[in-house]
């Protein structure tokens, strides 16, 4: 293919990524500046527009000469891309952090979940293995309740009462006693017994209940986190980074990135719409087509003279306009070298458009 209608194709391409590239920097850039207000999100996006339509229109102006108001438009397209930098790492570092910190707040509660789980279990089995150990000590406990012993309490306070009646508490009336209060301690085991198994029954309920939060809990993970991690690691040689070496590296990742897609827009409108003697070997070449087509123009015509100069003088009315590119036209259609002549212009003449174009 022909170089000049390749750079045509590359810069067409250019210009279709520039304009998607820049369509998204100003989106970028307006959606930091509609935390402030929706004129800061108006104003940093047409910024971001000039940021880039102005580097095309600086080399024009260096093409032509115009040095000073070339400088004076790089000054103020650089101030454009520095305003314009500062809004994506402002963006870009919000967006990373906020991140991080979504995946933190949400792992916390994640880790409570499963912490819940495990202390509520852990208590449960205590609960459990204290009954158990109770009942092993009290195997009455499995047939005897509380209130079936606390029933037999009246009937015992009357036989004791009835024998202090009779003449003091004597043998049998301390005899009583004594069961009266073998009866109230296993009433306290009982009641123990009780309380165990209602704490167990209700502990189960808690362990199913955050067993299910825990089960539909998400842990999120952060690529952002991660990644942050995994360049501080490297940059630090340590396996535990801290949070100042964390820190910098997430502002370095931030800065860099928002650098790239300052710049991607500006520098593919710059190939897009960039003056032409920007593209390396274009004057070189027209000025080579332009070199051959003269010197075989002028061989030519002079050939077209000495083959005039050797014809019988006849005499050929022409009229006072006559010149030689008419001869030439005359003799196109029979002489080699005319066609040949014509070609080489032909060629300079579409590859001008081509790079006209361009």
């Amino acid at each position: 293919m022909n170089p000049m209608e390749d750079i045509a194709t590359i810069r067409r391409v250019a210009l279709y990524l520039g304009l998607a590239a820049l369509a998204l920097d100003a989106t970028m850039s307006a959606l930091f500046g509609w935390a402030m207000s929706w004129t800061h999100a108006a104003l940093l996006a047409l910024l971001t527009f000039a940021g880039s339509i102005v580097w095309p229109y600086v080399g024009h102006l260096h093409v032509s000469g115009n040095k000073t108001k070339a400088y004076a438009f790089s000054a103020a397209g650089a101030l454009f891309l520095a305003v314009v930098l500062f809004s994506h790492v402002g963006f870009t570092n919000g967006l990373r952090t906020a991140d991080v910190v979504t995946a933190d707040v949400q792992n916390v509660a994640y880790d409570t979940k499963q912490d819940s789980v495990k202390r509520n279990a852990k208590q449960l089995e205590d609960y459990k293995a204290s009954l158990a150990e109770l009942k092993a000590k009290n195997a009455w406990t499995a047939t005897v309740t509380a209130d079936a012993l606390r029933a037999k309490l009246p009937a015992m306070d009357l036989a004791i009462a009835q024998e202090k009646a009779r003449g003091g508490c004597g043998p049998k009336c301390l005899k009583l006693t004594q069961e009266k209060a073998d009866a109230e301690g296993q009433i306290a085991i009982a009641e123990k017994a009780d309380d165990l198994s209602k704490q167990i029954a209700l502990f189960q309920g808690l362990v199913n209940d955050k067993e299910t939060e825990a089960v539909t809990a998400e842990f999120k993970v952060s690529p952002v986190a991660y990644q942050t991690s995994f360049v501080s690691q490297i940059w630090t040689m340590s396996l535990e980074p801290g949070k100042e070496a964390k820190a910098g590296t997430q502002i370095g990742i931030s800065f860099l990135l928002a650098l790239v897609t300052t710049f991607l827009a500006p520098v593919l409108i710059s190939i897009a719409y960039g003056p032409v003697e920007f593209v390396p070997g274009a004057s070189r070449k027209i000025a080579e087509a332009t070199e051959k087509a003269t010197d075989e123009g002028l061989r030519f015509l002079r050939e077209v003279r000495e083959m005039m100069s050797r014809a019988p003088a006849a005499p050929v009315p022409a009229p006072a306009s006559h010149t030689h590119e008419k001869e030439v036209v005359v003799l196109k259609e029979d002489d080699p070298r005319a066609k040949a002549a014509y070609g080489v212009l032909e060629t300079l003449a579409r590859e001008a458009r081509v790079l006209r174009a361009a």
